[in-house]
């Protein structure tokens, strides 16, 4: 556990919104396993009480990390969640692991166009 005072952001706006907590008393890691085409619902829901919890407490803080099989996984509405850590090879010790689910099939609807092949192949037609 960092021995360090934690940090909540009232509303993220910046530091003058900052207010010092007490030094936490015990740390939980929880890990949130994404597998492809991820519903988003089932990620922000849970992840927001826990992100809600730290914010209103001060003996338990939720040491949240995300991982999955690939660095970057599609939601169910095209929005593309990035940076996922590998799979762990153990657990830590107290662990919660927390699966969000997934659908079948991705929306292509929300999903923008990808800009950098549009440039890219525009280029090589020139």
């Amino acid at each position: 556990m960092d021995p360090r005072p934690q940090w909540a952001r009232r509303n993220g706006s910046g530091p003058d919104t900052t207010s010092k907590l007490a030094p936490v008393t015990r740390e939980i890691p929880v890990v949130v396993v994404l597998p492809p085409r991820i519903s988003l619902l089932d990620l922000g829901g849970p992840v927001e009480v826990l992100r809600r919890a730290n914010f209103e407490q001060k003996a338990i803080y939720f040491n949240v990390r995300y991982v999955g099989a690939t660095r970057s996984v599609s939601s169910s509405i095209g929005i593309d969640v990035h940076h996922v850590e590998p799979l762990p090879v153990s657990l830590p010790d107290e662990a919660i692991v927390m699966a969000v689910g997934s659908v079948d099939l991705a929306s292509e609807w929300g999903r923008a166009p990808d800009y950098e092949s549009a440039a890219s192949s525009s280029a090589s037609d020139s």
